[in-house]
């Protein structure tokens, strides 16, 4: 386990290394090697049989598309980590941004930033990420690999997907073969899906670094510690004090809308007409649905079928990614609610609330235990202006919106139809509202444990 360890820990600044270009075309040739087995074994090319399309390698665009996706994801992964990491692997590195809120002093800087590193940059992530890429390659290749078994074993050979992952089943390529090309186009999928796991975990380790680090008093006594970072009530821009540190964030959330839209365009390759003429179909009967009509209700959820909506467990995954990333990314959102986490629990008064989130010197009190009901009322409105999200409500309020959209499209895609406009426009008018429906909840609902403490805690008065 230690040499395991070892070469890990001397893998993770190689494969982060923004220096090192080559790396995207070796990517690139490693992702163009299921082409050229395609093309070696003749399942390059779509073939015909008694009235079956097996699309071949080069018609399915979604694993084409490797080739420039896993260079790019490995040039995603290395850029968001040094603008959150602000990794010396690189020339020009700076110091993480998280870094820079903290109450430090110049000789804790190096060894804070090497703990921050140990933290995020963690060997466990990249282990993690790979368990988590090899369960739902089984989950994924289960029914391909079903077929050859059928093959082999003399019984009955099913795909319910006819592609050039079974095109063998047409006579034209030998199964031997027919499974190098599947091996080896799963093996990048693979090495993809690693990458993305990978960011999602060190993203996780970011931000839940950033929270530990937030000065509470039960952990820190009545003093800050040179690691806390200490909520500043009176910062201008209402963000705690956090601007600092706006790039971390704000690359997050730009990675969320970039896989957001390169989620929606693997969604809509993937979904079947039938499935879209079937929601166009229930558009069109909405009206009969409110009225209760049940053998309305009953047409059209037959009509649905959640195997033509998610073809492949791949396609399942990719919207429960999606969620996970949203969690993760939206992580920082619960400063104001950090007391409410942790084992050891905080009596639920506004006073005890407020000094738990602020060391001594930091709070406007004459007495910091027996505080007066203006001063009570003065740090409460403070608190309470300050934004949820480090870089402002408003841009949480988009952020929940569009990932809350995104998720919508993802379970229920609908493609355009020129014909059909109307229906077309209907229906994503009505997940747009839903999804503004959602994110007012959502904000809601953060804010109902502060409202559970005190009011004052989430509103302030006029």
């Amino acid at each position: 386990m230690t040499n395991i360890r070892r070469t890990i820990n001397l893998l993770i600044p190689r494969l982060l290394n923004l220096d090192k270009r080559w790396d995207y075309l070796f990517a690139a040739a490693i992702a163009a090697v299921p082409i050229l087995v395609s093309v070696a074994i003749g399942a390059e090319h779509s073939i015909a049989q008694n009235g079956t399309v097996y699309r071949g390698y080069l018609a399915s665009y979604n694993w084409l598309a490797f080739v420039l996706i896993f260079p790019a994801a490995l040039y995603i992964v290395r850029l968001v980590m040094f603008r959150l990491g602000g990794s010396s692997i690189k020339s020009g590195s700076h110091d993480p941004p998280v870094i820079q809120l903290m109450v430090t002093r110049k000789t804790d800087r190096l060894q804070l930033i090497n703990d921050f590193r140990n933290s995020v940059f963690h060997f466990r992530s990249l282990i993690y990420s790979v368990i988590v890429t090899v369960f739902i390659n089984i989950l994924d290749m289960r029914e391909v690999i079903g077929v050859y078994v059928n093959h082999w074993s003399l019984a009955q050979p099913i795909a319910r997907e006819r592609d050039w992952s079974v095109i063998f089943l047409t006579g034209h390529v030998p199964a031997a073969e027919n499974l190098c090309l599947v091996f080896s186009a799963y093996l990048v999928q693979s090495l993809v899906a690693i990458l993305a796991f990978w960011l999602i975990f060190m993203l996780a380790g970011h931000n839940h670094y950033f929270l530990s680090r937030i000065y509470q008093r039960r952990f820190s006594g009545q003093t800050a510690r040179p690691s806390d970072i200490v909520i500043n009530l009176s910062d201008p821009n209402q963000c705690f004090g956090f601007r600092p540190a706006y790039g971390a964030f704000n690359t997050q959330v730009l990675f969320l809308s970039a896989v957001g839209v390169l989620a929606l365009v693997s969604r809509f390759i993937n979904v079947d007409i039938a499935q879209t003429n079937a929601i166009y179909d229930a558009i069109g009967s909405i009206v009969k649905i409110l009225k209760a009509d049940v053998a309305e209700l009953e047409r059209i959820v037959g009509a649905l079928n959640i195997h033509e909506l998610f073809p492949d467990v791949g396609q399942v995954i990719l919207a429960l990614a999606w969620l996970a990333i949203f969690f993760v990314v939206a992580m920082p959102s619960l400063v104001k609610l950090l007391p409410f986490l942790g084992r050891h629990r905080i009596e639920w008064l506004i006073e005890a609330y407020l000094r738990e989130m602020l060391p001594d010197k930091n709070l406007a009190w004459k007495n910091a235990q027996e505080p007066t009901e203006e001063e009570v009322n003065v740090t409460a409105a403070s608190f309470a202006r300050n934004s949820f999200w480090p870089t402002g409500d408003n841009r949480a309020k988009v952020l929940f919106f569009f990932s809350f959209f995104v998720f919508l499209v993802l379970i229920c895609p609908l493609e355009f139809d020129s014909s059909r406009l109307g229906k077309f426009f209907s229906y994503y008018t009505c997940l747009i509202a839903i999804s503004w429906a959602l994110t007012t909840i959502f904000l809601k609902t953060l804010h109902f444990p502060l409202k559970y403490v005190d009011v004052r805690l989430a509103e302030v008065k006029k």
